[in-house]
């Protein structure tokens, strides 16, 4: 091996190449050969020999609208936690014609195509599921002595994803497939096993923290008496020519009865006023399209709708933007605490409090801000539309079908229920405080999860 200028050169025997099969320079970088060959003198076995490796159903998934099985992609598997917020459902007999591709408990996912090398565990909260093609299997037999959890652990330190990255192959996309899973290199014993108390104990946390924001949802309608909305639909709908003219609506599911059912419970709730959301903004507008780049020092983290949920914000896995193309643009739409985020293209009507911002953070074209007249308690605002009444409202105005979309004009228009500043501040704090505590267990679940690795690492390191 020669090292000159910041660049290496990594010398392979023959014999190398054949029994690899791979001939392209990445693969036999010094970093990667010294990482391999420490997990072959410490006798990490092959995966293949403790479990079944496969992947999910191979045919295109038939999609419905509900009464189907959740299905998981790459994009729904994090490093040891689940994303499901997008995972949309396939027909049951696509499931009967695949059941060894349902998911079960203690399984080991690995995100085997595009975003390659995420691991986590199957839990019982998240079934039931099927995974797709994209999506690398892992069933440990029932007599080997290995922790599942302690699996994820280790594909998700530097010593698995230097093996997934290696082993992916593709220009345009990368792919790991299931036979390269199997060759794995992973280190066992009960010193390893240990680690997985620590996911264990996060998964705890990540758990709560549903909860929590679940709580967090929910808090509003119940305080108000908004909770058992009946949401039901009906099987005809019938309204006037005069209401058609008046919404400039033609499309029958903007008319669902139980949109009509929500306002009448609002109106019996007999709140001070009943405002449309634009008198109690100073300034309501959405970002624009950005030039995107990998982050780097100096230039400002971006959300757009896939980084916006019920009350939180990805602040992980923000884009970055390039702050000398978008200056002018940049000022009118950077963030502050206390503005309100909706999601307005695609996943719509998530809304989410910007609060302990890290530095300047602006949005696309996809996110709406609210920046809310003095004496509207933003929480209360975000509490509002994250309920099922909010949301039904969102929904009866958003367009498009097949990617919806929620006009600013529209948006302005849905119908808040205003009581006295005292009410609406104690219930919006109520709010805060569930969100602060469910984003404290979020975060230790991910403090637990570095600690696993760091671990494993160090375990591996010490031998």
């Amino acid at each position: 091996m020669v090292r000159r200028a910041g660049l290496s050169i990594s010398l392979a025997k023959t014999s190398e190449l054949v029994g690899s099969g791979r001939l392209d320079p990445e693969y036999y970088q010094p970093h990667y050969q010294a990482l391999h060959a420490k997990l072959k003198s410490i006798g990490a076995v092959t995966i293949d020999s403790f479990a079944d490796a496969n992947d999910g159903f191979h045919e295109s998934p038939v999609w419905v609208e509900g009464g189907g099985i959740p299905c998981i992609s790459a994009k729904c598997v994090k490093d040891n936690y689940f994303v499901l917020t997008d995972a949309g459902q396939v027909s049951l007999s696509q499931r009967d014609k695949n059941p060894t591709k349902e998911a079960r408990v203690g399984d080991v996912l690995i995100t085997s195509v595009g975003t390659i090398g995420n691991s986590a565990v199957v839990h019982k909260e998240i079934l039931p599921a099927i995974m797709d093609r994209h999506v690398g299997i892992v069933r440990i037999h029932k007599n080997a002595n290995v922790d599942p959890y302690y699996l994820a652990a280790f594909l998700n330190s530097k010593y698995g994803r230097f093996q997934t990255w290696r082993e992916s192959t593709g220009n345009v996309q990368l792919s790991l497939f299931i036979e390269k899973i199997n060759k794995l290199l992973v280190p066992v014993g009960e010193q390893f096993n240990a680690t997985g108390k620590l996911v264990r104990k996060s998964y705890d946390k990540f758990r709560q923290s549903k909860q929590l924001y679940a709580d967090a949802e929910n808090l509003l309608a119940s305080e108000l008496g908004l909770d058992k909305l009946d949401l039901s639909e009906s099987l005809f709908n019938i309204r006037t020519v005069s209401d058609v003219l008046k919404s400039k609506r033609m499309d029958a599911d903007h008319y669902r009865q139980k949109y009509y059912r929500v306002l009448k419970a609002i109106e019996e709730l007999k709140p001070k006023s009943i405002s449309p959301l634009g008198e109690l903004t100073d300034t309501l507008t959405n970002g624009h399209t950005p030039l995107y780049h990998d982050l780097d020092t100096g230039d400002m983290p971006f959300f757009t709708a896939e980084h916006v949920y019920d009350f939180r914000l990805d602040h992980e896995n923000a884009r970055s933007i390039w702050k000398e193309h978008h200056e002018t643009l940049l000022k009118r739409t950077q963030l502050r605490n206390n503005d309100v985020l909706i999601t307005i293209k695609g996943r719509v009507g998530n809304a989410a409090v910007v609060y302990d911002l890290p530095s300047e953070t602006n949005i696309n074209q996809d996110v709406a801000l609210l920046r809310l007249k003095s004496g509207i308690h933003p929480w209360y605002i975000a509490g509002f539309l994250n309920s099922p009444a909010g949301k039904a409202l969102m929904e009866q105005i958003a367009t498009g079908q097949i990617n919806p979309f929620l006009g600013l004009g529209n948006l302005t228009q849905i119908k808040i229920p205003i009581f006295d500043e005292k009410r609406m501040n104690e219930l919006g704090e109520k709010i805060r405080k569930t969100v602060e505590k469910a984003e404290s267990a979020r975060q230790e679940a991910k403090r637990l999860l570095a600690e696993a690795k760091s671990e494993v690492e160090k375990m591996i390191e010490g031998i």
